[in-house]
């Protein structure tokens, strides 16, 4: 399995605080980008792979080749400006889908939130919170079998347990497969912008998670 992490944005909103790279951004002394590589460190994954774009090369010096024993592979999505994270997600993959753990670089969180997701019996599973109100949420419904019947930034005026993704997702190759495929699709149409929870949810209507 593939540890992605998505780290090519602007993050335009984050730029009124920083001019480096939201991944970057420290608490206590540590940046976002380092504390997630040592949680991942701290329940065995061995090789993370990078998504640079904006300021790449200052990820690349902060981070380099190997950061607490993780071997760190970089990829470039080159159309970060005008791509979402699903066109880096791809990049991540060369268009070559495979099973995959999908991490945002600005998460904060405890490396044993990890291994729950990565061995869960579902091919396809998301780490979910509770509801923040922080105005910044991707909410997730689920029915009463725990599949999702909606993902996306609106608030879901629907039945079932509402919570907000917290940025973990873990794809099969099978869904990543019709991931890239509808992805694809949408490069086609000039839809450029698409971010990979979007995309997910366009396939969970054929393929539940």
């Amino acid at each position: 399995m593939e540890v992605i992490i998505l780290a090519a944005g602007k993050a335009r909103r984050f730029q009124s605080f920083s001019e480096g790279p939201k991944p970057l951004f420290e608490l206590e002394g540590e940046s976002l980008l380092e504390r997630s590589i040592k949680e991942l460190s701290s329940v065995g994954i061995k090789k993370v792979n990078i998504v640079v774009g904006y300021k790449k090369e200052m990820i690349k010096k902060k981070i380099g080749n190997n950061y607490y024993g993780v071997e760190i592979v970089y990829h470039e999505n080159p159309d970060y400006e005008k791509t979402g994270n699903m066109h880096s997600l791809f990049c991540a993959l060369g268009g070559e889908p495979k099973d995959c753990l999908v991490l945002d670089a600005d998460m904060v969180y405890d490396g044993e939130i990890v291994s729950p997701l990565l061995n869960c019996p579902f091919e396809n599973a998301l780490l979910l919170n509770n509801c923040s109100g922080s105005g910044d949420e991707v909410f997730v419904v689920l029915d009463k079998d725990k599949r999702v019947i909606h993902w996306g930034k609106e608030f879901p005026n629907i039945l079932g347990e509402k919570f907000e993704h917290a940025g973990l997702s873990k794809y099969s190759r099978d869904f990543v497969k019709k991931m890239f495929d509808f992805h694809r699709q949408t490069l086609q149409n000039g839809r450029l912008n698409e971010d990979h929870e979007s995309c997910a949810w366009k396939i969970c209507i054929t393929t539940p998670l």
